[in-house]
């Protein structure tokens, strides 16, 4: 069943992991190294080791770049009912499009309760 749902969520999590990658680019940083792992409840992590963010405004606009993800569905579901399709598979796969606990933690924010692990 794991399986399933980490191949459900892959296209969401590729998403989520880019738009810190591309935000980071903006802030004149760079993608170093990454590293997939299997979190021990099964589900896929991925550890981006992103280099050259010089003040807390960057780190705190990177750690929070994933919500670009879903309002980038619902924008282009608006532009074109078409892509309505993209805004439900983002509400399906929330926490995968959304910042993780991790990103959160990285911030110095909270974790909000609905996105705990």
């Amino acid at each position: 069943m794991k399986t399933a749902q980490n191949i459900f969520n892959l296209p969401a999590l590729i998403l989520h992991e880019l738009s810190h990658v591309l935000v980071s680019m903006l802030f004149g940083a760079y993608l170093n190294d990454f590293k997939v792992k299997k979190h021990t409840k099964g589900h896929i992590v991925v550890l981006l080791n992103i280099v050259g963010l010089k003040s807390d405004v960057s780190v705190l606009c990177v750690a929070m770049s994933p919500i670009l993800v879903p309002m980038m569905f619902v924008l282009l579901s608006i532009i074109n009912p078409v892509f309505s399709l993209y805004f439900v598979y983002a509400v399906l796969v929330y926490k995968t499009t959304l910042p993780s606990p991790t990103d959160f933690k990285v911030a110095g924010i909270s974790v909000p309760s609905v996105l705990e692990v």
